[in-house]
């Protein structure tokens, strides 16, 4: 610390300068009060990362798939809820209309598995873009006819994106796919 008066160096703890007697006032550090509001933005902001973290990863799951003890666990969680009972028809219309919003990711739309299996064949994974994703569930044989694969039920899937070409150049492309809702596989239609 210097004193402001003959400029002489002084310690820190000084309660006056040993050169001139110049007395200080010793300044006093208030500690700042934890106050509700703050903790609560804190935790307001904790939750809505982890809502966040939830919805992004959710949609990246490789592995979903709906078997008996998911159709089991949803049917009695359906049930449960206070309201209407609900026939087994409609059991089933809600699962799979849960089961086509899983396969989607929320902030683009795009089809997570879809998306990480075209990076894995281009010649430059880090140069892809997701452009647009369009879906159709497969609802009446003659969309069946028209697709010509998978079953009523399945999804169909079509997407665009950009990425880089073997010599460089960034080219728009397409690529089509059947999400099978049985057993969840992924079947592309087209080359890239």
């Amino acid at each position: 610390m210097i004193c402001p008066r003959c400029n002489n160096t002084i310690p820190n703890n000084s309660a006056f300068c040993n050169m001139c007697g110049l007395q200080f006032t010793p300044v006093i550090k208030q500690k700042k009060k934890n106050s509700a509001a703050g903790c609560l933005v804190l935790f307001a902001a904790i939750v809505f990362i982890i809502v966040i973290i939830n919805a992004v990863n959710g949609g990246d799951k490789e592995d979903i798939a709906v078997n008996d003890t998911t159709v089991v666990k949803s049917t009695a969680n359906l049930s449960a809820t206070p309201g209407p009972t609900l026939s087994p028809e409609e059991i089933e219309q809600k699962l799979h209309d849960e089961w086509v919003i899983s396969q989607f990711r929320l902030w683009d739309g795009s089809h997570s598995r879809l998306v990480k299996f075209v990076k894995e064949n281009m010649n430059d994974p880090k140069s892809f873009e997701h452009v647009e994703t369009t879906y159709l569930v497969i609802s009446t044989q003659e969309q069946l006819d028209l697709i010509g694969k998978g079953k009523i039920g399945d999804l169909y899937v079509h997407m665009k994106f950009r990425g880089a070409n073997a010599f460089g150049g960034t080219i728009l492309s397409e690529v089509e796919a059947i999400v099978e809702y049985e057993n969840n596989t992924l079947t592309v239609l087209n080359d890239f």
